[in-house]
């Protein structure tokens, strides 16, 4: 619809244009889902492609890195019995 061209045309032109050139699977990811609903104790998240396992592991490590920054900081507003 031309009303919409300014807000969300660029993504349904991408989205048509990308088509078949996903880097996921989707049956791949959809037998993955199946598979896992169907366990009795599945994954909390299931994270689905390379992509999104990797993108994960990264913001992991980033907040690993920023805990580790105040650390000491946190640990130091303990509540301390004795003082």
């Amino acid at each position: 619809m031309d009303a919409y061209a300014a807000t969300v045309g660029a993504m349904r032109s991408w989205v048509t244009q990308t088509h078949g050139e996903q880097g996921g699977d989707p049956a791949k990811a959809a037998r993955a889902i199946v598979d896992v609903v169907g366990r009795s104790a599945g994954p909390l998240r299931l994270p689905l492609g390379g992509d999104a396992v990797d993108q994960i592991r990264a913001k992991l490590a980033r907040i690993a890195a920023d805990v580790d920054h105040a650390e000491a900081l946190a640990r130091s507003t303990d509540f301390d019995p004795q003082a």
